[in-house]
C-alpha cells in the first residue's frame, strides 16, 4: 500500500500500466471505510483516437485518466426531479480522483497485453456516452463496474459481499439495506445492463 504521490511515480514509470484496477482508501460518514476503485487508462481520456503521445516520464498528474463510477451532482437531481440512476461512470484526470495523502494499491486484471487493451475498450463504453445506474453497496458499486469490465462476472464485488459477514461494517449494512428497499432489484438487473451495454465486446 502507497501514497498518492508514489501511486503517480509508479504510474509515470510504468509499473501501473492501463487496464490496471487502482483501489483509493475513503472513509465516508455513510459507508465507513471501503476502498473507491478506478480503472487506470494511462494517457488515453477518450475511446476513439489515439492517446496522448506525451513520454509516461513526464507526463503531469493532470495528464493520467482514469474511468470510475461518480455520483450525479445534487443540483442535477434535483433539477431533473428524480433520484434514479444516480450513479454514473466517468473519464477523468488522476488529478480529480487521487490525492496525495491517498492509500491505494493495484491489482492487475490481465498480464496480456492484448486483454488490458480490451479492458479499455470496455471501460471506455461505458463511458461514452457515460453508464448511469442505481447505487448499491453490495453489489452495484464502483469494484462492480470495473469487475464486469474486466469480465469476471461471478462476482461483480468482492468488497461489497463483505457487507453481509458478522463484522460487516454497521453503516454500510443499513446503507445497503435502505437502498434496496427502494430498488429491490438493483443488483440482478445492474448486471443484465452491464452485460447489454458490453455486448459487443465480450468475448
Amino acid at each position: 500500500k502507497i501514497d498518492g504521490i508514489a501511486m503517480i511515480h509508479y504510474c509515470q514509470m510504468g509499473n501501473v500500466v492501463p487496464g490496471d484496477a487502482i483501489y483509493l482508501y475513503h472513509r465516508r460518514a455513510a459507508l465507513g471505510d471501503y476502498a473507491h476503485v478506478i480503472l487506470y487508462t494511462g494517457l488515453k481520456k477518450h475511446g476513439t483516437g489515439q492517446a496522448d503521445s506525451a513520454s509516461m516520464v513526464k507526463a503531469k498528474k493532470q495528464m493520467m485518466h482514469c474511468v470510475h463510477l461518480k455520483t450525479i451532482g445534487r443540483n442535477q437531481m434535483i433539477l431533473n426531479f428524480r433520484f434514479e440512476n444516480t450513479t454514473t461512470v466517468r473519464c477523468e484526470p488522476l488529478s480529480k480522483v487521487i490525492y496525495d495523502n491517498d492509500s491505494c494499491f493495484v491489482v492487475r486484471g490481465s498480464e496480456d497485453g492484448e486483454r488490458r487493451r480490451e479492458f479499455l475498450r470496455r471501460a471506455f463504453c461505458l463511458a461514452e456516452p457515460p453508464f448511469t445506474f442505481d447505487y448499491d453497496a453490495k453489489g452495484g458499486n464502483c469494484e462492480s463496474v470495473i469487475s464486469a469490465i474486466w469480465g469476471f462476472w461471478d462476482n461483480l464485488s468482492p468488497q461489497g459481499g463483505r457487507i453481509s459477514d458478522p463484522d460487516g461494517q454497521r453503516r454500510q449494512k443499513l446503507l445497503s439495506w435502505s437502498l434496496r428497499r427502494v430498488n429491490t432489484l438493483a443488483p440482478v438487473s445492474l448486471k443484465l445492463q452491464l452485460q447489454n451495454r458490453l455486448a459487443r465486446e465480450l468475448p
